[in-house]
């Protein structure tokens, strides 16, 4: 009888320790997920495009992709990659706006930095959170005419101060008339 008492209670730790070995692993493997990006969607630029392209309200689609981490001289740099021209065209004395829309992950504004600057020497650097915002939930970072300047070189970059990662921030790039 005490045979089979020891046999029952060693069965008895033995499927308890596995128990509990499994329930640590459901848990580690939780925590993993959830703080892993790994299985959050993608931008599918091919079909963001099809989709910008195709809305009447818009001109084609620029965009800059995959910002990084970046100290503000490191970013307003030439080597900084998530760098987009913008070439405006229209009558001379045409107002526009230049508008940025969110399209991967979306990270706090105050983070998000941005240089504009023109042939002309214009220069605009700020972060988004200054940005005025339009009725459509974009971010506008400049309003002129077509006269004060028509090429511009957009930069952007995330402050290195950022606290998480930085995975798939891009920005769209919209040339509107003002006021629209």
């Amino acid at each position: 009888m005490k045979r089979r008492k020891k046999v029952t209670k060693k069965k008895v730790y033995q499927t308890a320790m596995i128990t509990v070995a499994l329930i640590l692993i459901v848990l580690a493997f939780s925590y993993w997920l959830n703080t892993t990006e790994w299985y959050q969607p993608k931008i599918n630029e091919l079909s963001a495009s099809y989709i910008s392209l195709n809305n009447n309200n818009t001109t084609d689609m620029l965009k800059i992709t995959n910002l990084h981490k970046l100290s503000t001289r490191k970013g307003k740099k030439n080597s900084n990659p998530c760098k987009q021209d913008i070439l405006i065209t229209g009558d001379s004395n045409q107002n526009y706006q230049i508008v940025l829309y969110h399209l991967g992950n979306i990270l706090d504004d105050q983070y998000v930095y941005y240089q504009l600057t023109s042939e002309e020497a214009t220069e605009v650097t700020g972060n988004l959170s200054n940005a005025q915002d339009t009725y459509d939930g974009g971010k506008s970072i400049f309003e002129g005419n077509l006269k004060d300047g028509k090429n511009w070189k957009l930069k952007m970059w995330v402050n290195k101060k950022y606290p998480g990662e930085v995975k798939n921030i891009a920005y769209e790039i919209r040339i509107k008339e003002a006021g629209e």
